[in-house]
């Protein structure tokens, strides 16, 4: 195993063969089409299980403690453009913060279609009014906010500039902090930015208590710092409920109040995409889409 945590420099050990398979984590779609064109290689795609990969918002910290505001910022993200010019075949548009793997819910699509006229109203209707350079303000204050952008030592995430202008032609001072993880980390657990990305890989519905439950503030990962007594009472029936239509549909109403008070938004449904050298055969996955190379061998 070799950690490569720069995504260019890691495709290009498959290609030369210095290793034998990586994973496409954080590279662009461009680096997928390139590899798809080398005989040498395959490319092996699966659907994560888990939530979606969603940008939670800080329900606890100004401005993003406002429904209208998080509602707008919603508006105004074009997921089908970040997803189609930049994760190009390594991602799906996400609607849900579970994966639609995890649950399918058709209806969860419906919420916050792109439309930045709506974007703007929502914000104008809260008294963020459009003022000089661009930046909406409100008694005398702007529209601020700061983006917890994690940082392996490769540089932000590709969609983080991409959010950050659209959030800007609306008005909105997004700012980045790009952060190793430690420090990341520590901004989440202690609700101090607005807003950030994450992703959990888990083979149950349940992983929404992780996310949003109360309990978890500061020490899981609920980094929009949401408490709502209704939902809460919600994952714990979820918990103690094994009849699968009624699970489901008590995680369906989750997924729909979490959805309607904008707690997060859901960015992409994460695929599990390899490359892999050729010669490598019998490459199996388990249940979490990960390799399992117990029975994995290299034709020579």
């Amino acid at each position: 195993w070799r950690n490569i945590p720069e995504s260019n420099s890691r495709n290009v050990t498959v290609e030369t063969g210095e290793t034998q398979m990586i994973y496409l984590y954080s590279s662009p779609g461009s680096a997928l089409a390139q590899l798809q064109r080398n005989k040498a290689l395959r490319i092996e795609t699966r659907p994560f299980p888990g939530s979606s990969y969603f940008w939670w918002m800080n329900v606890k910290l100004p401005p993003t403690d406002n429904v209208q505001v998080r509602r707008a910022l919603s508006y105004a993200i074009n997921r089908a453009a970040i997803v189609g010019s930049v994760y190009k075949g390594l991602d799906e548009i996400g609607c849900g913060l579970l994966s639609q793997s995890m649950l399918k819910d058709p209806g969860a699509c419906a919420y916050y279609p792109h439309n930045p006229a709506k974007a703007a109203q929502l914000l104008d209707e809260a008294g963020w009014k459009m003022g000089p350079n661009n930046t909406r303000m409100k008694d005398g204050k702007p529209l601020s906010l700061v983006i917890n952008s994690l940082n392996y030592g490769g540089g932000n995430f590709p969609e983080v500039e991409l959010v950050q202008g659209q959030f800007l032609q609306l008005g909105v001072d997004a700012r980045i902090k790009s952060s190793a993880a430690p420090a990341w980390l520590d901004d989440n657990f202690r609700c101090a930015t607005n807003m950030g990305s994450i992703f959990l890989r888990t083979n149950e519905p349940d992983a929404l208590y992780a996310l949003f439950d109360s309990a978890t503030i500061g020490s899981n990962f609920n980094w929009a710092c949401y408490s709502n007594r209704e939902v809460d009472a919600l994952l714990d029936q979820g918990r103690a409920t094994l009849d699968p239509a009624k699970r489901r549909a008590i995680y369906l109403k989750i997924q729909h109040m979490l959805l309607d008070q904008a707690v997060a938004i859901p960015m992409m449904d994460k695929l599990s995409v390899w490359a892999i050298r050729d010669s490598v055969k019998n490459v199996k996955y388990n249940y979490s889409s990960y390799p399992a190379l117990s029975d994995t061998y290299i034709q020579k």
